[in-house]
């Protein structure tokens, strides 16, 4: 069938997937396929449809400081989206889910903590809950996120995290705004 469809035809078709395992299964087609056509972009779109997905799904979610909420959060959109998958994908799912939201979490609480101040890390921890909860839109303001086959590395749209604390506390639109202002006044 693969060799029926230009190479570059399906690949064009993949860009409209909007289905995380559908467009994880396109690896698969064909060893020549994978090889010549699923480089850089391919992989950004795949890892943007998880993305975009995990995090419009917290955000339709009440704020919590609460690390366990967050996981059970977490947990009840792995059952969501694995609830009709086969195993493998299933797997295959619950794994990248966990990726992507540990990455987005990891990195704004390694950013905002003080490395002089062990408290500094529970605050930043904090802040990072409520941060991971405001969609998708507002973390894309924060950061800049970039692939280069599997790996993917984020990075911060600031110069350094003051400059940050400023753009959070000027876009914050969501319910406890005095609660976040104490976090960053903290942190700084």
């Amino acid at each position: 069938m693969l060799s029926d469809l230009s190479f570059d035809i399906i690949y064009n078709i993949y860009f409209y997937v909007d289905d995380y395992c559908t467009a994880n299964n396109f690896l698969f087609l064909c060893k020549a396929f994978r090889n010549n056509f699923m480089r850089n972009k391919a992989y950004e779109h795949k890892f943007n449809i998880l993305y975009e997905s995990l995090f419009s799904f917290l955000m339709l979610l009440p704020e919590t400081f609460n690390t366990i909420d967050n996981r059970g959060d977490l947990t009840f959109y792995e059952l969501l989206m694995c609830q009709s998958k086969n195993k493998n994908d299933r797997l295959m799912l619950r794994k990248d889910i966990r990726f992507v939201y540990s990455l987005y979490k990891n990195f704004f609480v390694y950013y905002f903590a003080n490395q002089t101040h062990k408290n500094t890390i529970t605050i930043a921890n904090n802040l990072s809950n409520i941060l991971v909860l405001q969609g998708p839109s507002f973390i894309n303001n924060l950061v800049v996120i970039s692939c280069n086959r599997k790996n993917v590395s984020i990075k911060s749209k600031f110069e350094n995290r003051f400059e940050m604390f400023e753009y959070i506390l000027q876009n914050y639109n969501r319910y406890n705004l005095k609660c976040v202002e104490y976090q960053i006044q903290y942190l700084e």
